[in-house]
């Protein structure tokens, strides 16, 4: 039996796969990995095929989305402002710019496929897949991993409390496009992947889920349940990705106070790459709060964390920290926002507790942090949820099981 070729397309990395996209991206290469012989084509600059390449992945091409300065206002914007020519273009003509082939990457991808045969290509997000143009005529089939769904995080910014009345206007707007563009673009792939089984009912006919589940998690034999007397909440996720930054800002605001004035003796620690400056000094001023960074390694902050927090109001697809946390043997107070797509698997006051606003996240972070007992039972049922249900093997039953049913049968590599 022959073993498919298969072009993952993506401007997310799989390495080094510390932030939640990240890990999605790697875990989706792993599982392909099971079925094919697996190529990528990443979206970005030269030096990201160097890097891929020391870390075992095969790098088929590497291109950057320069196609829009090749017009004589891009040209003009390249000279006023050099390297944002890009995303000026993209800000300025519209939804329909992100939803359509980039020149540059559609000339670059055209070039790649006339000189290697691919049986199949994949594609991380649906904006980065329609750019590079995997989805025209006469192109080895398309499946798209759409995970966030963009009309998705477009609704839940417009509900955000962090958005401003201008903002929200301008974004209704958007929403209605946006909309149309990912119906369209639904009807052309071969199969689309969603993380969130809500997200299914957006293109029955050729959807699958393919569960979102952290990298790597520690063996359990390795872990302990948290410490007794712990009284570190414990944040962790990079602010390169707004709704992360977002959510801390507001915990900040309408949470934290409340948490401190009945447990004085609680601590907030913050970890997390790509933390603006301003918002460095300014949390570190704040009564309780420690503010750490990047961490090499996330182990020891979860071993002396009481529980964690996932504040999120925004964004869509499934939160992957939330099962990070569970995994690392412990239990999260979250937002509603924040356990979607995870809800008839993760129950409030079972394996975590949920809040509906974020001033209501105080009252359970109190509880849990006067009673280590209840801890421990939930922090005991999140982790069993978590092996149980968001295994590697699920993804990779899924992901077989999709490309099976595109191109049929596989062989294992």
């Amino acid at each position: 039996m022959v073993t498919p070729k298969i072009l993952f397309v993506s401007r997310n990395l799989p390495y080094p796969p510390v932030a939640g996209s990240s890990q999605r991206t790697a875990n989706l290469i792993d599982a392909l990995r099971e079925v094919g012989d697996v190529s990528l084509f990443v979206i970005g600059p030269q030096d990201r095929r160097d890097m891929l390449e020391k870390a075992g992945y095969r790098v088929a091409a590497t291109a950057e989305p320069t196609g829009r300065r090749r017009n004589p206002f891009g040209r003009v914007i390249e000279r006023l402002a050099p390297g944002k020519a890009e995303p000026i273009w993209r800000a300025v003509g519209g939804v329909g710019v992100d939803f359509t082939p980039d020149p540059g990457l559609q000339e670059s991808l055209r070039r790649l496929l006339a000189a290697e045969k691919f049986d199949l290509i994949v594609g991380r997000y649906l904006i980065p897949s329609a750019q590079a143009g995997i989805f025209e005529p006469g192109l080895p089939p398309a499946i798209v991993d759409i995970d966030d769904v963009d009309s998705k995080s477009v609704a839940a910014k417009i509900a955000s409390p962090a958005s401003g009345a201008l903002l929200r206007t301008v974004l209704r707007t958007r929403h209605g496009k946006v909309v149309r563009h990912e119906q369209a673009l639904h009807a052309r792939a071969a199969r689309l992947w969603f993380s969130n089984p809500d997200d299914l009912a957006l293109s029955p006919d050729n959807s699958d889920l393919v569960p979102n589940i952290p990298f790597a998690l520690p063996a359990r034999d390795t872990l302990q349940h948290s410490p007794d007397a712990g009284r570190t909440i414990l944040w962790v996720g990079s602010f390169n990705h707004r709704v992360n930054l977002e959510g801390v800002v507001l915990f900040l605001q309408q949470a934290w106070p409340a948490i401190l004035r009945t447990c004085p003796d609680a601590r907030f620690r913050i970890v997390g790459s790509s933390l603006p400056d301003k918002f460095q000094q300014r949390w570190q001023r704040i009564p309780g709060v420690d503010v750490v960074g990047f961490a090499p390694s996330l182990a020891p902050h979860y071993a002396e964390a009481a529980i964690t927090i996932v504040p999120l109001l925004d964004g869509a697809g499934t939160k992957i920290k939330v099962l990070e946390s569970l995994g690392y043997l412990r239990t999260s107070v979250v937002t509603r926002h924040s356990v979607a797509g995870f809800e008839s698997l993760l129950q409030d006051g079972e394996s975590l507790r949920v809040a509906d606003t974020l001033e209501g996240l105080a009252e359970p972070v109190v509880q849990l942090l006067g009673d280590h007992g209840l801890r421990h039972t939930m922090e005991s049922r999140g982790r069993s949820i978590v092996e149980s249900c968001f295994a590697p093997t699920a993804v990779n039953e899924a992901v077989r099981n999709s490309v099976e049913r595109l191109i049929g049968t596989t062989s294992s590599v």
